[in-house]
């Protein structure tokens, strides 16, 4: 690794804490030590001071401090940052030494402990010479300290304890030792940190000092290297934002500096090291953009400043490491809360940092050809970016010289040594872990194929063809074949080199394929060497491969096929899932075929090989395997034999290149396969030799759609010579296996007319036409699944209750030309067609057959009924007054039906006073004829308003069955209103009268209310009659009585005459003569005397 060029030191990554010395813990033998120690070094987190504490005995040997010069006017500086700085101030000169002292203020002998504390001071301050350090004591103390002012002892031992060991009192510290040691520690690190503080503000003062003696011409170098020290400094004091600052200043400089090709690496190296720390900043201050273009323009100012030609991979390897260190960053914001985006994401800065290691790795292949392979590990420079062995030459114009020339090919030996393809490796790796997380999923293949590539060239053939062969699937599925075949061309020369004898032949055969995109020799070649494999013979290398792996790689297949047997069994390659030379297609020539027929079929099979290529065998295999030996084709010639044009056949298995064959094959189906679907599933073309393979081809569909353009094309393909093209070729791979013709005959004797609601016998007829007898025979019986209210029974009582029972019966044997009937039985309540289905299952020894028998129905309704109140429609009655319902019953069929009851079924509102009486019964009704009969109904006053007086039971059957059948249908009758009104009048008079003959006529009045009524009743004059009685009267009735008022009317004519108009008026109701008028009657007929 050359740490001269591209490294990134630890101490540059690490966050910059100052180092606080704890000098006086014993912590190995002391308890109470111990515990100090581990309160100050365990539990660090965030809300604790950022110090980096370390235990070192006393008398450590700290480093020296630098004498200071009295001017630079001829200093010339030998580099810009020193190696040893960072870590110098890290870990090495601490800003604080805490030195310990087991002393309490009442300590006995405290003379001799003040003497010993006093020369412990003195040896660290002797080995501090000349560094700004802080030293202070802290006395650990047994006992608790008292408040202040009131231990005098305490008071005046620390003064004489200050001016013993040349103190401040700000330095001298008490820990007392008690049950809140942790709270007192705490305290002590924030009065440590603010001590610490000091030291590095006079630190970043003491370099400010440095910049009055320098000049811009020949101290350029210390520039950079002071603005860093500030900055780094301001780290250390945790001020980022100067910190940010001094280093965008220190960034500046280093774009000033003035460099040759000799030294512009080490001017880059720094110019890396502050840009870390700028971006490092920006994301720490939550401004990604900042870093982000921060390092863009890094890259901007240094691409192009290569440095010697001959160190050209010194560039590369700097570039990567600057993609690589920005990536971390980029990495760690987003662990920390950052949100990255799908364009910008750290496996952009991963992915460029693995394209700069190839361009290192392709320089390096180029430029330190020829050197040796070993080196002497170099001596450590003194500063960074300066390479081994040329520092002599870093302001030199010398390039020629043998020293030179030395540390040149030194440097190129050493690259040569460097594990390039791991580490490229590595940054593809983590690259595809950002990239997979962010969905770009074809930006992770493409490092995959890197990845492949890499693991080749580092001669890890397996990792190599192991990944490969994933990505390939993904290009195959993506349809990127010109990728694929850069792809499938590196994976061969893997498996060559591995003699893989399962993936050589695999690819090999992909190889063979159109869409690989190849030179014809090259395919070719291939072909060549996969008939060797196959033949036994060791296979030519492939062009590409490395020649120093060539020589394994032919012993290794030498081993292989050497063997006996080469292989235990059949390599068998699913050309599914890799791009395929053959293409087979298999055609039915009918979509469905009985179990008696013979199976027609024709295999198609296109060879794409670049040259003649022998099969020895062809097999169709099905889904049901008992097929698969039906279809099988053999071919006994010589794989490699020179071929006879003479001797060409078109049912060998010899194919010409790009050439297509189609064989017939034929088979009989297993009776027992009857209803099932036979499906070719793929062909399989083997080559029997020393290596025996089997390719499962997959099926092409075809393009053609339904089964009657199929049939069209299959028709069209038998009637010309010779096949057509590919594509027009039809396809079909499945048939359905159906039942030879059943000889068996079903048959329905019945009418096709169902009634609703009747229970309709269907005789059916079974008869054996077979030529032997039949056992095992099923009947059953359904209605389709849309078919509701359709109740089907063996058995009459189950339809005639409304619910579906036995449908089905099994007759054990039936000899030749045997009869058997079976009654059904259906009820429809609902008015629509029905579709009943009878099936048949049985057996002729072993195999089942099946017959069925279709019967459709009309389902009708037998009646039309019709309701009327008085008169058509919906009408009004007055309550406790008898009214008129006409009921008519046509019969709406061709048959005649015999109803045997017609009778009125009253609802629970309507009083049972109401006498019902039957008129229509034991009565046949033929074809259009129709029977009327009326009831007499009165509604009581307690009655809702609208009410359904009840329902009308027609008995019914038809005329020629029997009274088992018979069929009760109810219909509802339609909603009346009942109205309450006060008053009911009615008539009592003869039928007819005589003229001049007396005719008695009584009004009789009802008081429909709970009230004492007033009435005035009249009787206007006619011409028609002359009349006795009360031409006018005024009368009262009580609550719920009656009244009678008598007339004697004399006709003076004959015919039908209008009766006198009786009036009457309530007194406390409107009018009432409109309600009257239409109660009582308005005319009469009257005879001569003669009648």
């Amino acid at each position: 690794m050359m740490a001269w060029a591209c490294d990134f030191p630890n101490e540059l990554l690490q966050k910059p804490l100052g180092l606080a010395v704890l000098a006086g813990l014993e912590t190995t033998y002391n308890a109470v030590h111990k515990g100090i120690w581990d309160l100050f070094c365990n539990n660090r987190k965030s809300d604790r001071v950022p110090l980096n504490f370390v235990t070192l005995p006393v008398d450590h040997d700290y480093p020296k401090a630098k004498a200071k010069r009295a001017n630079y006017e001829w200093y010339i500086p030998k580099g810009i940052l020193p190696r040893n700085w960072m870590i110098k101030h890290l870990s090495k000169v601490p800003a604080l030494i805490i030195t310990f002292f087991d002393l309490d203020w009442d300590e006995p002998h405290w003379n001799e402990k003040l003497i010993e504390c006093s020369s412990r001071l003195k040896i660290i301050r002797n080995s501090l010479e000349k560094r700004s350090t802080k030293v202070v004591a802290v006395l650990i103390q047994r006992s608790p300290p008292l408040p202040p002012g009131e231990d005098n002892m305490a008071s005046e031992r620390a003064a004489a304890f200050c001016t013993e060991c040349d103190l401040s009192p700000k330095s001298l510290f008490v820990l007392p030792h008690t049950d809140h040691l942790l709270g007192y520690i705490i305290r002590l690190e924030n009065a440590f940190y603010e001590l610490a503080q000091n030291y590095f503000t006079t630190s970043i003062r003491r370099v400010q000092a440095h910049r009055d003696y320098l000049n811009r011409t020949t101290h350029q170098m210390l520039f950079i290297r002071h603005q860093f020290k500030v900055a780094f400094f301001n780290e250390l004091k945790q001020d980022r934002q100067i910190a940010l600052k001094r280093y965008k200043q220190a960034y500046g400089y280093c774009l000033e500096a003035k460099a040759n090709e000799h030294t512009i690496l080490e001017v880059k190296t720094v110019a890396g090291f502050v840009s870390y720390k700028i971006c490092l900043l920006s994301f720490m201050h939550n401004a990604p953009l900042d870093a982000i273009e921060q390092f863009r323009k890094h890259i901007e100012n240094f691409k192009t400043r290569v440095g010697p030609p001959h160190l050209a991979f010194e560039h590369s390897a700097w570039l990567s490491k600057q993609f690589q260190h920005f990536g971390d960053l980029f990495d760690e914001s987003i662990r920390r809360g950052l949100t990255a985006i799908q364009t910008q994401h750290p496996g952009f800065y991963y992915y460029q940092a693995a394209q700069h290691a190839i361009t290192r790795k392709q320089l390096c292949i180029g430029l330190c050809q020829g050197h040796e392979t070993t080196a002497q590990q170099p001596e450590p420079v003194d500063f960074f970016g300066q390479r081994p062995w040329l520092t002599a030459y870093a302001n030199s114009e010398v390039s020629d010289s043998t020293a030179y020339q030395q540390a040149l090919s030194s440097l190129q030996n050493l690259e040569l040594m460097a594990n390039h393809s791991g580490e490229i490796i590595q940054l593809l790796t983590v690259a595809i872990n950002h990239f997979q997380k962010h969905k770009s999923s074809r930006m992770r293949v493409h490092l995959m194929v890197m990845i492949g590539e890499e693991h080749y060239h580092a001669r890890e053939y397996h990792k190599a063809l192991q990944i490969l062969n994933r990505v390939a699937t993904e290009y195959r599925k993506e349809g990127w074949y010109t990728l694929l075949t850069a792809v499938v061309t590196t994976a061969l020369r893997s498996a060559y080199l591995l003699a893989d004898l399962q993936n050589y032949i695999t690819l090999s055969l992909e190889f063979l394929a159109e869409e690989i995109c190849r030179s014809v020799e090259s395919k070719t070649k291939a072909q060549v060497d996969l008939l060797q494999v196959i033949c036994g013979n060791i296979p030519d290398h492939q062009p590409g491969c490395d020649v120093g792996a060539v020589a394994a790689a032919t012993q290794r297949w030498q081993d292989t096929v050497s063997a006996s047997p080469v292989v235990s069994e059949p390599i068998c390659v699913n050309m599914a899932d890799i791009l395929s030379f053959v293409d087979c297609k298999v055609c039915f020539m009918k979509s469905k075929y009985k179990v008696d027929e013979e199976v027609k079929l024709v295999v198609y099979v296109r060879c794409n090989a670049q040259f003649s290529l022998r099969f020895s065998q062809l097999e169709l295999v099905f889904n049901n395997e008992e097929y698969n030996q039906k279809c099988v084709l053999k071919d006994a010639g010589d794989l490699m034999a020179v071929i006879d044009e003479s001797q060409l056949s078109c049912n060998d298995l010899l194919f010409l290149s790009r050439e297509t064959k189609a064989f017939d094959f034929s088979l009989n189906p297993e009776t027992h396969d009857m209803g099932k679907t036979l499906q070719a599933m793929f062909v399989n073309l083997s080559f029997d030799s020393a290596v025996p393979i089997v390719l499962r081809c997959p099926l092409s569909q075809g393009n053609i759609g339904c089964d009657a353009e199929r049939d069209r094309a299959i028709s069209a393909v038998q009637q010309i010579d010779r096949l057509p093209e590919w594509s027009a070729i039809p396809s079909r791979t499945s048939i359905e296996l159906a039942c030879r013709n059943s000889e068996l005959q079903v048959e329905a004797n019945c009418e096709t007319t169902c009634l609703l609601n009747e229970c309709f016998p269907i005789n059916w007829m079974i008869t054996n036409g077979e030529s032997e007898s039949i056992t095992n025979v099923r009947l059953a019986f359904s209605v389709e699944e849309n078919s509701s209210g359709v109740y089907l029974s063996l058995n009459s009582k189950d339809v005639t209750q409304l619910t579906s029972g036995n449908n089905s019966v099994v007759i054990e044997k039936m000899d030749h030309t045997q009869q058997v009937k079976q009654t059904l039985f259906v009820r429809a309540v609902e008015e629509a067609p029905v579709r009943i289905t009878a099936k048949v299952l049985y057996n002729i020894q072993d195999d089942t057959f099946s017959q069925s028998c279709v019967l459709n129905l009309d389902v009708v309704n037998p009646f039309t009924i019709t309701f009327h109140y008085l008169n058509k429609g919906h009408i009004n009655v007055n309550a406790d007054e008898p009214f008129l319902l006409h009921f008519t019953i046509s019969n709406a069929t061709q048959y005649s039906l015999h109803i045997q009851n017609a009778q009125l079924h009253l609802s629970e509102h309507v009083p049972e006073e109401n006498q019902l009486v039957s008129q229509i019964s034991d009565l046949t009704l033929h074809g259009d004829e129709e029977a009327t009969e009326y009831q007499s109904l009165v509604m009581p006053s307690s009655m809702n308003n609208d009410i359904i007086p009840g329902e009308y039971q027609i008995t019914w059957r038809r005329a020629d069955a029997s009274d088992e059948t018979l069929v009760h249908t109810m219909v509802g009758l339609p909603p009346v209103t009942v109205e309450q009104q006060p008053l009911y009048v009615d008539c009592e008079m003869p039928a007819y009268g005589h003229v001049n003959r007396p005719l008695n006529v009584v009004y009789t009045l009802h008081n429909r209310t709970g009230y004492v009524q007033e009435f005035e009743a009249s009787m206007d004059s006619c011409d028609s009659f002359a009349f006795t009685g009360h031409k006018q009267l005024h009368f009262r009735t009580l609550p719920y009585g009656s009244h009678s008022i008598a007339f004697t009317m004399y006709p003076l004519a004959t015919g039908q005459l209008p009766l006198p108009i009786f009036k009457l008026n309530m007194m406390k109701q409107a009018n009432v003569t409109d309600f009257i008028s239409k109660l009582l009657p308005k005319t009469i007929y009257v005879l001569p005397l003669e009648y």
